[in-house]
């Protein structure tokens, strides 16, 4: 694997970007230039289209519209903003009801919903139930478009709502709207001890979410008396999918959600009790998920079944994601290298934009005419504006020579020196290899895809600094009833160190199920 020295001495005299810490909720990269990506005339809107309707024909317009739209869906994929991804036959998962059937199994007597208090906990367990950064639910909820919350439900989670009683508009929304999840597991961890006030049951605590949604801190008070289930990671969160465009291996993804709480210890594989760490399949850093559950995690499941038998009481799991990490020199040379390329592939647009600038109103009238993409009919075509053509005409060789033409033909066009440019750009050519999703290389590509992929690499390098914790800390405290008289124990924090890449070829991948709207 190359260094980050490679990438350096590539650059020849370039002095290396410094690290620059990102919100990547946000688009932390200048957006490439959106009538260059689409590559067509002036914008077709409400506003103009009668007026073109009536110049052009309805079924030249038409035709516009629709070419309008393709751009669109075929536009670059960018993981810029979070909040748009969408992925194709999304599921949930297998995680359901295990708060709420917690909640019904402690309560004597059985679950009443004409009790007021009893029908707030189902509601505060029926939310904790579904994967609240997940799911459109909480988002629509917390927005208050309870039409568009309605067509969100399942029948499943619709038959949960008619068990408990409960109504979308009243019990739900206002809850989701006013209080955090991690103040409603307490609170309903709460109202489940009081059910049984001599009973010792286990609680855990959450604290504050990251702003992306997944867990910072969790306190386990593990007693026999009962907790709820657990479950194995469910669910698609959007910065998990983001996260798995870094490959560890052929088709596996190097990261997993790693559960603060293990299932087998009452942990819901939903958002806020999950994290991301190095999996299974990391290649040449550490594979955290596995050096966890040796470390603390089947230690204290051992304590646990001491619980059980009476044999130790008072067991405490403390759990610490360390934010935020130091930010890797390569992330902010990637993030130069496409606001470069990006700059480049501007300045190409607006010199082919010029390339038909000597020829008279005539000629362009004769180029337009020849378009297959536009045959106004015969009455309409003299009244379309000259400017209009011109326009047309201009923005055409963009089509032709970046939007279709392989960017490894492009090195080799005599005419473009692109080489040339982009050693005056400090650009090097291998982080532009190196974003190109594995399976495709640059004789396949387009310059107008390659903006995209280097704008995807960029991020991704930004959102795992951001997003992966730079440890683990763990701690859990106990007493020790085997020996007389009973001793206080504990495991100690030892810190779980997170690597990450940062060699210029980690391995990348473009995911294929995930779809990003752009907008214009």
């Amino acid at each position: 694997m190359e260094s980050a020295r490679t990438l350096q001495a590539s650059k020849n005299s370039h002095v290396p970007a410094q690290p620059v810490p990102i919100n990547s909720q946000q688009d932390f990269l200048p957006s490439p230039d959106i009538a260059g990506f689409n590559a067509r005339p002036p914008r077709i809107t409400p506003a103009n289209i009668l007026t073109l309707q009536r110049t052009m024909g309805n079924q030249a317009v038409c035709r516009l519209l629709a070419q309008q739209k393709t751009a669109r869906s075929t536009a670059p994929v960018s993981t810029t903003n979070p909040g748009t991804i969408q992925r194709k036959n999304y599921d949930k998962g297998k995680h359901s009801d295990n708060f709420m059937r917690y909640l019904k199994e402690s309560i004597p007597g059985g679950y009443d919903d004409t009790d007021a208090n009893q029908k707030q906990a189902a509601a505060r367990a029926w939310i904790l139930d579904q994967n609240a950064y997940d799911s459109r639910i909480i988002h629509e909820a917390a927005s208050g478009n309870l039409n568009s919350l309605e067509d969100a439900i399942d029948y499943k989670q619709q038959s949960r709502l008619d068990d408990a009683g409960l109504d979308l508009a009243t019990d739900i929304v206002p809850l989701i709207k006013s209080v955090t999840v991690e103040t409603m597991a307490d609170q309903l961890q709460t109202f489940i001890q009081t059910l049984n006030p001599g009973e010792k049951r286990s609680k855990i605590i959450w604290g504050s979410l990251t702003s992306w949604g997944a867990a910072k801190t969790m306190e386990a008070h593990l007693e026999k008396d009962g907790r709820q289930d657990g479950s194995e990671a469910d669910g698609a969160p959007e910065w998990m999918l983001q996260m798995e465009e870094r490959m560890g291996g052929p088709k596996k993804t190097l990261y997993v959600r790693g559960h603060m709480l293990n299932n087998n210890l009452g942990g819901p594989g939903l958002d806020y009790n999950m994290v991301p760490f190095p999996g299974p399949n990391a290649s040449g850093i550490k594979n955290v998920n596995k050096a966890h559950l040796t470390k603390y995690e089947k230690p204290v499941k051992d304590l646990y079944d001491k619980v059980l038998k009476g044999e130790v009481t008072d067991l405490v799991y403390k759990v610490q994601a360390v934010y935020p990490r130091a930010p890797r020199q390569l992330t902010g040379e990637f993030r130069q290298v496409y606001e470069q390329f990006n700059l480049l592939y501007n300045e190409l647009v607006a010199e082919f934009r010029q390339s038909s600038q000597g020829k008279n109103d005539q000629d362009i009238e004769k180029e337009f005419a020849g378009f297959d993409e536009i045959k106004p009919n015969l009455q309409n075509y003299q009244s379309v504006p000259t400017a209009y053509k011109r326009s047309y005409v201009e923005i055409r060789p963009v089509q032709k020579h970046l939007d279709t033409v392989p960017f490894d033909n492009l090195l080799k066009d005599i005419n473009l020196k692109l080489d040339q440019r982009l050693l005056k750009k400090n650009i090097p050519l291998i982080a532009l290899q190196k974003s190109v999703p594995k399976g495709k290389d640059l004789t396949q590509v387009t310059m107008r895809e390659l903006v995209g992929y280097v704008k995807n690499n960029a991020l991704l390098w930004a959102l795992e600094d951001e997003r992966v914790p730079a440890s683990i800390n763990c701690e859990v405290t106990w007493i020790d009833h085997t020996e007389q008289p009973a001793k206080a124990k504990s495991i100690p924090v030892d810190p779980i160190q997170v690597d990450l890449f940062n060699q210029i070829d980690a391995p990348y991948a473009q995911r294929s199920d995930i779809e990003i709207n752009k907008g214009e």
